[in-house]
C-alpha cells in the first residue's frame, strides 16, 4: 500500500509499504480521506529529526470502512463508516477504559509514534472505531476527527450560548471550525487573523465580522464593536503570544476565555481583572471519545456542513504539494481524498 512520510525538514514523500494486517481487538480501515493537521506540520517544519518520526506514516485525522477485523472484536464490522480516534494510551488504566487517552500517563498518536492514517489502509483498536453517520461524508469525518471535535470541545468550555458574542482568535482549521460551531449556538463570532484568505473564509462561515491582526488593533476594534463591554467568550487557537495577551484585553465582564493553541510562553494575567470582572480562563485539549456523540449531535442538528472549513484535496500521491499549501498558512482544511 502506500503511505506518507515526513522523511525530511520540509518534505513529505510516499513510499510503498506493506499492508498491516488487524490483530486480536484491532480493526483494519480502509482510509477514505485523512486530513492535514497543524501538528503534522510542526513535525514537516521541525529542524531536529527526532521530532520529524520519519519512519512512522503521518496522518492523525482519518477516515473510512471497516475492511477487516481481528479475533475479538465485537462492536463494529466490515463496511461500517468510522472516524479513527487519534490518541491511544495503554488500555489498561482507569482514564483509557472511559475513552480518556488524553489522561493516560502513556499517552500518545498516530502519525508520530504509530503509523498514521495518511494511507491507504490503518489498524486500530476496536475502541478508536466512532461511527460515522450516513449523512456525514468522509471528508467530512476526516475534519471532525480532530479539528472539528477539538473546536466543538472549545466552544463547550467557553459556555458559547445563543446571544452571546464569541471572539475566535487564529482563523486557521481549527478557528474556522469554532466559528462553525459558534454560529451554529446563535453566537455573534468575531474572527482574526493575519491572513485575508482566511478572514474571507470565516466570514462565509459564519463570522459577523472579521479583524486582520496585521493591520488593526485587535482589542480596540472588539470594544468598539461591542459598544466598549468586551466579549462573553473568546477562544484562541493561533499559539500566538500577542493573541494571548488581546484575547485577556477584549474579554467583557463575566468573560469566558478558552486557550487552544500552543506556543506561547511567559505569558502573564493581570488577577485584578479576572477577579474584579469574575472572568473565567480555560484550557482546551482535543476531545475525549465519550465526548463524540454530543459532537454528532449537535452537528447533524445544527446542518453544520463541515467540508465548508476544506479548501484543498489531494490525493496520496501529491503528498509534497498538500503539504506545500497546507504549511502556506493561507488554506483552509487540507485534505486527502483516498
Amino acid at each position: 500500500m502506500r503511505g506518507v512520510f515526513i522523511s525530511d525538514y520540509l518534505k513529505a514523500e510516499v513510499r510503498d509499504v506493506p499492508a498491516p494486517v488487524a490483530g486480536p481487538g484491532e480493526v483494519r480501515v480502509r482510509i477514505r480521506a485523512s486530513a492535514i493537521c497543524g501538528s503534522d506540520l510542526h513535525r514537516y517544519r521541525a529542524s531536529d529529526p527526532t521530532l520529524r518520526y520519519g519512519d512512522v506514516i503521518a496522518g492523525h485525522e482519518p477516515c473510512g470502512e471497516v475492511e477487516s477485523v481481528g479475533p475479538g472484536v465485537l462492536g463494529v464490522r466490515p463496511g461500517d463508516r468510522v472516524v479513527v480516534y487519534h490518541m491511544f494510551g495503554c488500555g489498561r488504566c482507569d482514564y483509557c477504559r472511559v475513552g480518556d487517552f488524553r489522561r493516560c500517563a502513556k499517552k500518545g498518536s498516530y502519525g508520530r509514534l504509530r503509523n498514521g492514517g495518511d494511507a491507504e489502509y490503518m489498524v486500530v483498536p476496536e475502541i478508536n472505531c466512532l461511527p460515522l453517520p450516513e449523512p456525514l461524508s468522509f471528508v467530512a469525518g476526516a475534519v471532525l476527527a480532530c479539528n472539528g471535535g477539538t473546536a466543538y470541545n472549545a466552544v463547550r468550555r467557553a459556555s458559547v450560548a445563543g446571544g452571546d458574542t464569541l471572539l475566535v482568535s487564529g482563523a486557521g482549521p481549527v478557528g474556522l471550525c469554532c466559528v462553525l460551531f459558534g454560529a451554529a449556538k446563535g453566537s455573534r463570532v468575531i474572527a482574526t487573523d493575519i491572513a485575508p484568505s482566511r478572514l474571507e473564509l470565516a466570514a462565509k462561515l459564519g463570522a459577523v465580522h472579521t479583524i486582520d491582526a496585521r493591520s488593526d488593533d485587535v482589542v480596540a476594534r472588539v470594544r468598539s464593536l461591542t459598544g466598549g463591554r468586551g466579549v462573553d467568550a473568546a477562544i484562541e487557537t493561533s499559539g500566538a503570544a500577542p493573541a494571548h495577551q488581546a484575547l485577556l484585553a477584549s474579554l467583557g465582564y463575566g468573560g469566558r476565555g478558552v486557550f487552544v493553541g500552543f506556543g506561547a510562553r511567559g505569558m502573564t494575567a493581570n488577577l485584578t481583572q479576572i477577579i474584579g470582572q469574575q472572568q473565567t480562563l480555560l484550557g482546551s485539549q482535543i476531545f475525549d471519545i465519550a465526548e463524540f456523540p454530543a459532537i454528532l449531535d449537535s452537528v447533524l442538528r445544527s446542518a453544520i456542513d463541515l467540508e465548508m472549513v476544506v479548501t484543498h484535496r489531494f490525493a496520496l500521491d501529491d503528498a509534497a504539494e498538500a503539504f506545500r499549501v497546507a504549511n502556506g498558512a493561507e488554506s483552509g482544511k487540507v485534505v486527502f481524498v483516498v
